[in-house]
């Protein structure tokens, strides 16, 4: 069994995910979010235009686009924030060329 460093106990780091779009945040306010949803329909607000005027949609969410939390451990969290600084370089240098 794997012991917990100090590093990893403050790690308080959630993925929620509303949709397709996930979005990391802290566990407080990933869990206050869910919460604040628990028990009430939800709903999808979108809109176009159409025929020279915009519309407004207003849709009841799916069940496979609820919001879910996911866990994400320190290790997973910041070697995504390297993939990313290292995804942005190449695109700077590519840029720079």
């Amino acid at each position: 069994m794997a012991t917990k460093n100090k590093t990893e106990n403050d790690f308080d780091m959630l993925i929620l995910r509303v949709g397709y779009n996930e979005y990391i945040m802290p566990r407080a306010a990933a869990l206050a979010f869910i919460d604040a949803c628990s028990g009430s329909d939800i709903y999808k607000y979108s809109s176009r235009w159409e025929d020279g005027a915009t519309h407004s949609f207003i849709s009841l969410v799916d069940v496979d686009e609820m919001p879910t939390v996911k866990l994400i451990g320190p290790v997973q969290f910041h070697q995504g924030l390297e993939n990313h600084r290292m995804d942005m370089e190449k695109k700077n240098a590519k840029s720079a060329d």
